[in-house]
């Protein structure tokens, strides 16, 4: 199971309000908090890795409480997706290496051929 923060936003009396929930993802299903998360930490060092989580969230879509979760679900599925690939681009330049130019460079075990 694997979570992160989401920022959501919801409808009130006086206009749209803005919170944070946690977003949890598990055997291809994604849930979040019912209610919003507060900041209460035991130390500044936890308070900072928190806030910065929640900073990272203001770079992805908004879960907007009034719509159809689905649309949400597929965004957040296909956003998934992408940090795999991200993610695992970062593990090939990392046992490979880049040249130069900044592309990575492959090199086949079998025949000692480079490609990029």
């Amino acid at each position: 199971m694997s979570w992160r923060y989401v920022l959501t936003k919801r409808t009130a009396e006086h206009g749209d309000v803005f919170e944070f929930r946690e977003v949890y993802a598990m055997d291809g299903k994604i849930g979040w908090t019912e209610n919003p998360v507060g900041l209460c930490e035991t130390s500044a060092e936890d308070m900072r890795a928190t806030l910065e989580r929640m900073l990272e969230a203001l770079d992805r879509p908004v879960l907007d409480m009034d719509a159809d979760p689905d649309e949400f679900i597929k965004v957040e599925k296909r956003h998934a997706r992408a940090r795999a690939a991200a993610q695992r681009l970062r593990d090939e330049v990392a046992e490979h290496g880049t040249d130069e130019n900044g592309r990575l460079i492959i090199i086949d075990d079998e025949d000692g051929e480079v490609s990029r």
